[in-house]
């Protein structure tokens, strides 16, 4: 362990207390300041420097001192991994460390770009080689996305222009972690005044391009809240608008450029095409945010139908997006974007709550019982304690839980099998029913699905569409229905459009079939007047 010196600078007592004890753990000696002063008289006698941000005093302040010490700046507040080492404190954290070669005092953070490259060449090459201003080969590998925004803010009437826009900075970051509505790090952030009212911001690690355009939106408004301020952002982002420094600097000066030329409080990114593309994908995003909050989610049913008697078995809830200007817009448009941004979390649990009430009213009403299944996706299902989730929204219905099957994926299955096993294991033992779903899509074997509480298998649409006319769509179909009845778990094949289809799978003794040679998904009222008419079972009298 480092026994070069380290300076500590900061105000709150709380963290100061947490970070002491962890350097203590692991032997590191330090000198602890709690002023801009007292940081300022001990710099130079340091190696390396903790700043709070809170501390009134900042990043340029301290590159401003004439040192060639290698200066660790850092955000507070946030949960970074321990240090380590015998004897730490348990649940004690340092802040994740940006490191900063000791050239901003020799280049200067005002009015010139240096020590922004400093930074940004710093962040870039935390996990690359080599050092420098990077070609783009140097990224190969390189999973992090850095954004720099180039802010041209006027009117801003305030002592410390600079400070003040790093504060509205760090404001909208916390908003959007508390809400959980964007992926960065909080640490390693970098304002820099350039000039003319020209401010470059550097954010690391953000991972979505649209995230970008989020947080460029939202410091847009906070920067525009106060009057006669008017503000331009212009975004570059590693590596698709370049991968050295000097390179994202004037391509974001660029950007912001193209900005100020289309009107009043614009924001633009360096490539056209990416612009277009971020804010479609941010604003469908944020519409599904709104689609959420008003109730323009629905749950449709589709009828699962025993293929010998034709009497609707279950029915499949799948939510549909009625959206109030485009009308229903596809699953295919809007559930990758749950999944990716976490929305089908709470998208999943309506969708579970919303199809239980429903089986318990239809069961209330005296139609006959049927079993609901409900998708859970990988995200939902590997969500602390999902089998209470699960009891609470039967018991809230009011429904058995003979009345609920919940569908997971093949794949989901071989992601960690045993703790897969024993989520299935908690969900079966209440009595719910376990179906895998599209199946025959993944690499699961024999051996494998003996491990697992399953009742069902769902055979994937993509094998049924050719069964009668493609043998090897055939042979996978029969295969799985022959794996399915050895195991005593029942079949259903998805996807099922024509008679001939049907035909196939009665030969081979498939017990169920789902798909619209029967119906397509359908509204719950229309649901419920199936379910009472049974009008595929009369047809087949």
């Amino acid at each position: 362990m480092s026994t070069a010196p380290l300076l500590v600078a900061l105000q709150n007592q709380d963290v100061l207390q947490r970070i002491s004890l962890e350097l203590n753990a692991v032997g590191r000696d330090f000198t602890i300041v709690t002023n801009s002063s007292e940081l300022v008289q001990s710099i130079s006698g340091a190696t390396d420097v903790i700043v709070e941000a809170l501390l009134d005093l900042g990043a340029s302040d301290v590159f401003g001192v004439q040192t060639s010490a290698r200066v660790v700046v850092a955000r507070l507040g946030s949960a970074r991994p321990t240090l380590g080492g015998p004897g730490a404190a348990s649940n004690v954290t340092l802040p994740e460390l940006m490191l900063v070669e000791g050239v901003a005092a020799r280049e200067g953070m005002h009015g010139e770009n240096g020590g922004l490259q400093s930074i940004l060449t710093s962040s870039l090459n935390e996990d690359c080689e080599p050092a420098g201003v990077l070609p783009a080969e140097a990224l190969e590998g390189f999973t992090e996305r850095v954004a720099i925004f180039c802010a041209s803010v006027r009117g801003l009437n305030v002592p410390n222009p600079k400070r003040e826009i790093q504060g509205l900075l760090e404001t909208v970051l916390e908003e959007l972690d508390s809400t959980q509505e964007m992926s960065y790090s909080a640490s390693r952030l970098a304002v820099v005044a350039m000039g003319d009212d020209l401010y470059a911001i550097l954010v690391p690690d953000i991972e979505r391009v649209q995230d970008a355009a989020r947080l460029g939106v939202r410091l847009h408004e906070a920067v525009s809240t106060t009057s006669g301020v008017m503000a331009h952002i212009g975004i570059a982002c590693s590596p698709d608008d370049g991968t050295g420094a000097s390179e994202l600097i004037e391509h974001a000066q660029d950007a912001v450029l193209r900005a100020r030329q289309a009107g009043e409080n614009n924001i633009e990114f360096y490539s056209e095409s990416m612009s277009r593309w971020a804010f479609e994908r941010l604003t469908l995003e944020q519409s599904l945010r709104d689609a959420l909050r008003n109730r323009e989610l629905v749950v449709y049913y589709q009828p699962r139908i025993d293929i010998e008697t034709r009497k609707i078995l279950g029915m499949e809830a799948l939510v549909r997006w009625i959206h109030p200007q485009f009308g229903l817009v596809s699953p295919g448009q809007f559930i990758p974007l749950a999944e990716e941004t976490g929305l089908i979390i709470p998208i999943g649990e309506w969708i579970l709550r919303d199809a239980c009430r429903q089986n318990a009213a239809w069961r209330a009403m005296g139609l006959p019982p049927i079993r609901v299944s409900v998708n859970l996706s990988p995200v939902q299902f590997r969500k602390p304690n999902l089998h209470e989730s699960v009891y609470d929204a039967l018991d809230d219905a009011g429904l058995e839980a003979d009345g609920l099957e919940l569908e997971v994926t093949e794949s989901l299955l071989m992601n960690d099998p045993a703790e897969t096993a024993s989520i299935l294991g908690k969900l079966k033992s209440r009595g719910i029913h376990i179906s895998i779903d599209d199946f025959g899509t993944g690499y699961s074997s024999l051996s494998y699905l003996k491990r697992f509480p399953i009742n069902a298998l769902k055979i994937d649409r993509s094998f049924i569409s050719d069964v009668t006319t493609n043998p090897d769509d055939a042979a996978i179909t029969t295969a799985i229905i022959l794996m399915g009845h050895s195991l005593k778990l029942s079949v259903v094949a998805e996807g099922v459009e024509t008679e001939n289809q049907l035909a196939f799978l009665k030969v081979l003794q498939c017990n169920e079939v789902q798909g619209f040679l029967f119906s397509p998904p359908v509204p719950a009222e229309r649901a419920q007047e199936m379910l009472a008419d049974q009008q595929f079972a009369k047809a087949a009298a």
